[in-house]
């Protein structure tokens, strides 16, 4: 699938990325501005991921100034309509329903920081992650810049909460960029006992019968 990339206001965009990469500019292609998405390139293999260089994942994104608080909105974009279930799972490498362990830190790609959970699978839809993984979602706080970076639209994971997640892969750094807000649809309290009863909640319901019927992007 080819890759997402996001960049800083005023920073060109880079080629595409190799055959692993094909997502992103068949989402580019498509137009339709959403949300941004996270970049499952293997060419960032030699890249440190903690460090605070620009290199991040996602298609170009525009961001606000910064506001006297110091929070940075990261205004969104997406190139496919992923509010359509069978697209986002057509676009995903894996969605799986997991239960968030705890934050475990945050890096900077292309000038916006990420945030790391690690997540403890409980249900695989798609693809074959394993039973614990490390995911990254776009925002957090750039403890050198002292700028908090919010996704407009999206919603930070949560510890202790579990999600139908949505995510694209990255294989050099063996983790799972979720694609933001519609990758990562938080069950309740109610549907995470369904789950835990062996049922199948509604949201995992609907994303199976996406799956069965997925638009590739």
């Amino acid at each position: 699938m080819e890759d997402l990339l996001l960049h800083p206001v005023g920073t060109p965009m880079t080629k595409p990325f190799n055959s692993g990469s094909r997502a992103v500019l068949r989402l580019l292609a498509s137009g339709l501005c959403l949300m941004t998405l996270v970049s499952c390139s293997n060419d960032f293999a030699a890249a440190d991921p903690t460090s605070t260089a620009s290199t991040t994942s996602s298609p170009p994104s525009a961001t606000v100034p910064v506001t006297s608080a110091g929070i940075r909105e990261v205004v969104p974009h997406y190139a496919t309509d992923v509010t359509d279930l069978r697209r986002l799972a057509g676009l995903a490498d894996a969605v799986f329903v997991g239960t968030v362990s705890e934050q475990d830190g945050t890096f900077v790609r292309y000038g916006h920081t990420n945030t790391r959970f690690k997540v403890k699978v409980q249900l695989v839809l798609k693809g074959s992650p394993a039973t614990d993984v490390i995911v990254e979602q776009e925002g957090g706080r750039d403890l050198v810049k002292n700028i908090t970076y919010v996704v407009k639209g999206d919603t930070p994971l949560e510890a202790g909460a579990t999600y139908v997640l949505s995510a694209m892969y990255r294989e050099n750094e063996n983790l799972y960029s979720i694609i933001p807000i519609y990758g990562n649809a938080r069950l309740t309290d109610e549907e995470a006992k369904e789950l835990a009863a062996g049922k199948s909640p509604k949201p995992v319901a609907d994303m199976r019968e996406a799956i069965a019927h997925q638009i590739a992007s």
